[in-house]
């Protein structure tokens, strides 16, 4: 609040007058405002609290970074080591341009992107690039001239010269191997020749043609997938219940399922559960006037949003607890026999924690 109070050009500097006196009690964080607070009013103390800092941060032969926490509603620890980064960058960007750290934390940055070309989140994302843009106004890397080769198991596959005018527009370059052509073991090496600084990431994506596919977790989340039968009944006086059984005997047209999703794992923010359905049955919302959803006991537990879409049934938690057991009802409709692809679990801003059920088959018989 200081820092945008003080950019906006308040001249008042009692407020950051009190900050600079708390100075070495601040994180990476705090610290890296403060920093640009001073710098902004062209404060002379800014190159003091660079060499804080400096001081502060955790580095190697080739990388530099700032660690920082703050404590969740979970009472978890939520690491912010890249938002402090972004800002360290900026403030040493602006206050010591000559900085060693610079390219270090600038490569440590590049480096912790997710899926090759994002952050943990949209708000890391948008620190990410806040603190970059300062670090290329003073580092000139927006003038390389030099070439790359790309090898796979050490056969090149790609090849490309960058020069200026290619030093804003990012490349991407896909490599596609398939059946005996990708080994158990495989490495990936980039050669490069000239000036300038070549920042990179990968992303791997894969799949299997097999009828079969096995139930896999990665990141200590796990997810199951169960069909059971939906009972509902009205009495005399147009009142509905309802109750689940085992899914024995045969399936008809108009059969109402359950299908029942547990999951559990790590507790964790921003879960998404995608379950496919059957070619032949319709996801349904209500039935004899109640409306299935987590708001009816014993039902579900509680999602921040379900959406029925036309393959797919898509759940939403915003908050997961570490176990949840979530429920949805189907019609079936169409007879015949259909093979239902696995339904998966994934942290949406950590996508390599996931978990996916063995595919399922489902036979419906026509209605007698």
């Amino acid at each position: 609040m200081i820092y945008a109070f003080t950019e906006s050009g308040e001249s008042d500097g009692h407020f950051l007058e009190e900050l600079y006196g708390k100075r070495t009690n601040l994180g990476p964080y705090g610290r890296a405002l403060l920093g640009l607070a001073l710098q902004e009013r062209k404060d002379g103390r800014a190159k003091e609290v660079a060499g804080l800092i400096e001081g502060a941060a955790a580095r190697d032969e080739y990388e530099a970074h700032w660690q920082t926490a703050r404590v969740n509603d979970y009472g978890r620890d939520v690491y912010l080591d890249a938002e402090a980064t972004a800002l360290s960058l900026k403030a040493l960007s602006q206050i010591n341009p000559g900085s060693d750290l610079l390219p270090k934390a600038a490569r440590w940055l590049v480096k912790n992107r997710r899926n090759g070309y994002y952050w943990l989140s949209t708000k890391e994302t948008a620190f990410a690039i806040y603190g970059l843009t300062d670090y290329l106004k003073v580092s000139k890397e927006l003038s390389p001239d030099y070439s790359f080769e790309v090898y796979l198991n050490g056969q090149q596959v790609a090849s490309q010269r960058v020069g200026a005018g290619d030093a804003t527009n990012a490349q991407s370059l896909v490599i596609t191997k398939k059946g005996n052509e990708v080994g158990s073991s495989n490495q990936i090496k980039i050669v490069k020749h000239g000036k300038g600084a070549l920042y990179l990431s990968t992303a791997l994506e894969y799949f299997t043609a097999d009828d079969n596919v096995p139930a896999q977790s990665g990141g200590g989340l796990k997810i199951t997938r169960e069909y059971l039968r939906l009972q509902v009944t009205e009495n005399e006086d147009g009142k509905a219940s309802w109750k689940i059984v085992p899914l024995t005997g045969e399936l008809r047209s108009g059969d109402k399922i359950v299908v029942r999703l547990h999951l559990t794992g790590p507790r964790a923010q921003y879960l998404m559960i995608e379950d496919p359905i059957p070619a032949g049955a319709e996801q349904v919302a209500q039935v004899s006037g109640i409306y299935l959803n987590y708001s009816l006991g014993q039902w579900s537990d509680w999602y921040s949003n379900r959406e029925f879409r036309d393959n797919r049934t898509a759940i939403f938690m915003n908050y997961f607890d570490g176990d949840a057991t979530l429920q949805y009802a189907m019609r079936v409709e169409v007879p015949g026999e259909f093979k239902v692809a696995p339904a998966r679990a994934e942290l949406m801003y950590q996508p390599t924690v996931q978990a996916n059920t063995s595919n399922d088959r489902l036979r419906i018989l026509d209605k007698k």
